[in-house]
């Protein structure tokens, strides 16, 4: 037998996994004692885009205690998108729930409840020992309980229908995705107006499927274009908006969290693609003419938590070039219109895995004004508020009002 004599920094490590080991071990009884498995509490996940880990989501009837994790595979890795509805709970009491995560950004501040699976509201949660926890009175006999508020396919269809008859609007294409769902690729502008003459922009959203406020903010653009606000006005006599509203359909019918992905996270695929939808995209972006080609958005949302400021930002991958002056004079406009800031995030770096989408049209299309990433928040703005659906569709509605008119 040899005797193993550990360094300063073995003995701080040694302890620092004991201490791990330990609360570990106290979330485990802890969620033993409170959530036992009870038939008289039923998990609801028949619907579009729901989703919960069955596996270990329990429910314990005498305490209203609903312990879950969000779904998990070997095709979406990260645990972030969960929504799912419960019913046979006692309305007599509030309701419990317990997230168990395994990272600070998943689990969400302000998780949404729903008592009909379409309206929702806000509620606070607070985070210990690896334990996300939010509670509800209930006032009806079934609760829906979301990440953030649900954007599903079914929504984007309606929205479709509404607007196919509007003489600016049409839809330019459609690709059918390795599940048999209809990628659409949307175009506003007059089409009276001699194409030549427009310059295009393009605006993608949802390739991380869980990431479901950013298609609100996507919504509010297409409303604001088709608007008598702006039909009036020269913007669709001067620009061509083509538009991705959802590209990562099948995770997002499905209800998977969809970042990181197998086998490439969709926004490090467009250098080489694997996925069938960025290959298409890419090809839809080439046929619709590099000449005219002038600004690229692709709207995201942050991880839900680990933050409780505002934190909507935009990435500058320009460098400090006449793009990157482009970008801040076209983000100045936006505060001009309403006095309201995001943050810079300047990213230069080629990623290991691939290229991001902005990082791909930046580099192929030399003559864009800019590309970039805008991601938005969950959580609470600069003004102290808890973000709604009417503020994601207004801030869409001034993304649009930014682009400079002639």
């Amino acid at each position: 037998m040899h005797n193993l004599t550990l360094s300063v920094p073995g003995q701080v490590f040694l302890l620092k996994y004991q201490r791990k080991l330990k609360n570990i071990l106290l979330l485990t009884i802890l969620l033993s004692i409170v959530c036992n498995t009870s038939a008289q509490i039923r998990f609801i996940t028949g619907y579009q885009n729901a989703n919960v880990d069955t596996a270990v989501s329990v429910a314990n009837y005498s305490t209203n205690t609903i312990c879950f994790s969000p779904h998990r595979d070997s095709l979406n890795t990260e645990t972030v998108w969960y929504n799912f509805g419960i019913t046979g709970f006692r309305t007599d009491t509030i309701i419990t729930f317990l997230m168990n995560y395994n990272n600070i950004y998943y689990p969400p501040n302000y998780p949404v409840v729903s008592y009909n699976g379409k309206e929702y509201f806000n509620v606070k949660a607070s985070q210990r020992n690896n334990i996300n926890q939010f509670s509800v009175k209930p006032t009806h006999d079934t609760v829906f309980v979301s990440t953030g508020y649900p954007y599903t396919y079914n929504r984007l269809q309606k929205l479709i229908k509404s607007i196919n008859g509007n003489k600016y609007f049409k839809i330019d294409s459609s690709f059918t995705t390795p599940k048999g769902n209809r990628l659409y690729l949307l175009t506003v502008t007059d089409h009276n107006t001699k194409s030549r003459t427009k310059k295009n922009v393009w605006i993608i959203a949802r390739q991380h499927a869980f990431e479901s406020i950013s298609n609100f903010v996507v919504e509010g653009m297409i409303n604001y274009l088709l608007s008598d606000k702006v039909t009036d006005t020269d913007i669709l006599s001067q620009y061509t908006f083509y538009i991705v509203p959802m590209v990562d359909i099948d995770n997002v019918i499905s209800g998977q969290s969809g970042r990181m992905s197998f086998p490439r996270d969709f926004n490090r695929d467009w250098n080489s693609p694997r996925h069938s939808e960025i290959e298409t995209l890419e090809k839809w972006i080439k046929k619709s003419g590099k000449r005219r080609y002038d600004m690229f958005f692709d709207i995201h949302a942050t991880y839900p938590g680990g933050r409780t400021t505002n934190v909507f930002s935009y990435f500058d991958i320009h460098g400090g070039s006449i793009q990157s002056q482009n970008l801040n004079q076209f983000w100045q406009r936006f505060y001009n219109l309403t006095h309201y800031r995001p943050k810079t995030i300047d990213d230069t770096n080629v990623y290991q895995e691939g290229f991001s989408a902005d990082y791909y049209n930046a580099k192929k299309y030399k003559r864009l004004q800019f590309a970039t990433t805008i991601e938005c928040d969950w959580n609470v703005n600069s003004r102290g508020k808890v973000w709604q659906i009417a503020d994601y569709l207004n801030l869409g509605e001034n993304i649009i009002k930014a682009v400079p008119v002639k």
